[in-house]
């Protein structure tokens, strides 16, 4: 079949999903049911698109959430499930494979949780298989980074997809933050509701009424933090732009292409306003500690500023100012809806019932662990197991939760979750590696310092986008350290056939 004849396919296949959604909703069809159409025919897009241009649109699609299943006891499958399989069953028949230590560090990732699960207590199945099947496609996701960043051309056209992504998401957030000036509170939020219910089930749709967390109440007014659709709470989109925007950051200042580096400059400025306005500490505090990690791998050897600062010295400066300004604009965005409640939750954190209902699970989270190191009370049964009844469905701690749900090598699984792509990153910068190498490496060294630093105030890795993009990022980082030489050194054995793609 022609690249021709393949085009027309996926063309025809979302323009009949889109007939057929909009069919469903005009004759009424409940909220799960209407975009499925339009799901299936993506799916059949991106298996008939031809390479190279279904990279980009590969990426971009991992922060979809439209279902393939109706509502049903049974968590709807999201597109990006299916897009990763897509992903990985023809990046293989591309030609990309993982190499022998890339495959030992995977393993290393993934073992650890698979042995502290198979050995914790099981809970009933209704409990234990969303998180089950989240994290199993979780996996693969980390497959599928290593086999994209260990080809050059693939990693730029993915990056863009991604970038594409994070303007998506990070342009809704902005107009629903925006929105509170023009509208009542209390109608986007239902409005917002509704169309959740449309794009992610009816399911998702009252979970966001009954769990709401984006409205700050306080004397004085309410406020409305940044929230898109595709995400369930500013917390969530905090940590999917933690996750994404350091690689962004790095793509832009890696790469060539003029309108590549236009599309990346503008998500990450994007993705700097709309973090500021989820008013989210654990983002703020995690992007903070991002942002003094990268400077401190940059800046603390000569080798190393001379590779990355002076070098692209005139870039960084420009990007600078780019970030700065984006960072003024959503700073005045808080400043502009200024009230109490927005004030006491800055600077009284311990007087927040969000904040000392966390410390009591933690404890309670904390207690339950030590009470047996080996085995946990299972995957999604950390209610059940917590001390104390506080009507929260998980603990806000990533290490303490996966810890009391798989024992302490589930604990060890989270840890490694921001170890890799630590050490990766820092190890790809240190030792020099070749081409814009060092720069990514920056990039991956942020991402898991933001993860870490989140995790110890939330669980986002329940979110399947932001779980599937992170293990994406830490397979990335894998793949930098594990197949770029050192500059004047021979390649390891495994990863001769692929160096020059790697470092293009």
């Amino acid at each position: 079949m022609s690249v021709g004849h393949r085009r027309l396919i996926g063309v025809a296949a979302v323009a009949l999903g889109v007939a057929s959604a909009s069919a469903l909703l005009m004759l009424g069809a409940s909220p799960g049911l209407t975009l499925v159409p339009v799901a299936i025919g993506a799916l059949v897009a991106l298996v008939a698109v031809p390479f190279p241009e279904a990279d980009v649109w590969l990426a971009f699609a991992l922060v979809g959430t439209f279902p393939l299943l109706p509502p049903s006891p049974l968590p709807n499958l999201p597109l990006a499930a299916a897009v990763l399989v897509v992903a990985a069953v023809r990046l293989w028949r591309d030609g990309a494979r993982v190499g022998r230590s890339a495959v030992l560090a995977l393993i290393g990732l993934w073992l650890p949780l698979v042995i502290g699960t198979a050995i914790s207590h099981w809970p009933a199945p209704s409990v234990w298989f969303r998180p089950a099947s989240l994290l199993a496609i979780a996996a693969l996701a980390s497959a599928v980074g290593v086999l994209v960043w260990s080809d050059g051309s693939r990693r730029e056209r993915w990056i863009d997809g991604l970038a594409a992504g994070m303007v998506v998401v990070t342009v809704t957030a902005i107009v629903v933050f925006a929105a509170q000036y023009v509208f009542p509170i209390s109608g986007i939020v239902d409005g917002v509701v509704n169309l959740i219910g449309y794009v992610r089930g009816d399911a998702a749709a009252a979970k966001f009424t009954n769990q709401n967390n984006w409205v700050i109440y306080g004397q004085g007014g309410l406020t409305l933090r940044a929230i898109s659709p595709l995400f369930p709470a500013p917390n969530n989109v905090g940590a999917y732009i933690g996750a994404v925007a350091p690689v962004l950051a790095a793509g832009w200042l890696a790469t060539s292409r003029r309108s590549s580096g236009i599309l990346r400059l503008a998500a990450v400025m994007l993705a700097v306003i709309a973090l500021l306005l989820t008013i989210s500490r654990s983002s703020w505090l995690g992007g903070v500690a991002a942002l003094i990690v990268a400077a401190s791998l940059a800046l603390g050897r000569p080798e190393v500023r001379k590779r990355i600062v002076r070098a692209n010295a005139r870039r960084l400066g420009g990007a600078a100012i780019a970030i700065v300004l984006a960072g003024l604009l959503g700073a005045a965005g808080v400043a502009s809806i200024s009230h109490q409640g927005v004030e006491n939750r800055l600077t009284k954190p311990l007087d927040d019932p969000s904040v000392t209902t966390r410390l009591v699970i933690d404890r309670g989270a904390l207690t339950a662990f030590g009470s047996d190191l080996i085995r946990g009370a299972g995957l999604g049964n950390w209610e059940s197991s917590f001390p104390v009844k506080t009507g929260r469905a998980y603990v806000h701690n990533a290490f303490l939760e996966y810890g009391l749900a798989a024992g302490v090598l589930g604990a060890m699984w989270a840890a490694l979750l921001v170890l890799i792509p630590l050490i990766a990153g820092a190890w790809t910068v240190l030792r020099g590696a070749v081409g814009t190498a060092t720069i990514y490496g920056l990039g991956f060294a942020a991402i898991a310092t933001f993860t870490a630093t989140q995790f110890l105030f939330d669980d986002n890795l329940l979110n399947p986008q932001y779980a599937w993009l992170l293990t994406l990022a830490i397979g990335g980082a894998i793949a930098v350290a594990t197949t770029t030489p050192r500059v004047g050194r021979a390649l390891p054995r495994d990863s001769a056939r692929r160096v020059g793609r790697v470092t293009a």
